[in-house]
């Protein structure tokens, strides 16, 4: 008995209805757009948080506050920078998935033509160096 060299996933790809690849382009676009609001959300929630923890520090350290108000204010504004961190890595960490669930979707459509994205940079590195134009469908 002899080994299937294509593997089960593509002869499960192969055998796609239309119905089911209007599907998947549909996850895809949904798990795309969930991708690119989490990419939001990490640039604006730490813009947020410089922006706070710089007005704290300027507050406690440019007026004359009692020792006491300025630790205060340092601790409660160091707790906000670690929620904000636990926040930023919970984005990141959805974010992947979602990267995650576009491979997937990418390659049960790779039998009908679909090329796979590069998510990782050191796999885009890996493309320029080998000489793959910067933007595949607009040359170098």
């Amino acid at each position: 008995m002899s080994e299937d060299p294509v593997g089960p996933e593509q002869h499960h790809a192969e055998q796609l209805t239309q119905q089911a690849v209007m599907a998947l382009l549909a996850q895809y676009r949904e798990c795309s757009a969930h991708h690119l609001l989490s990419n939001t959300l990490i640039w604006q929630l730490a813009a947020v948080t410089i922006t706070i923890s710089g007005i704290l520090i300027a507050a406690t350290f440019g007026y004359d506050v009692p020792d006491v108000a300025r630790a205060l204010v340092t601790g409660a504004g160091s707790l906000f920078v670690f929620a904000m961190t636990l926040a930023v890595e919970r984005y990141r960490m959805l974010q992947l998935r979602r990267r995650g669930d576009m491979a997937n979707i990418e390659r049960r459509l790779a039998p009908l033509g679909v090329d796979p994205i590069a998510w990782a940079a050191s796999e885009i590195v890996d493309q320029i160096r080998a000489g793959m134009p910067v933007h595949p469908t607009r040359g170098a």
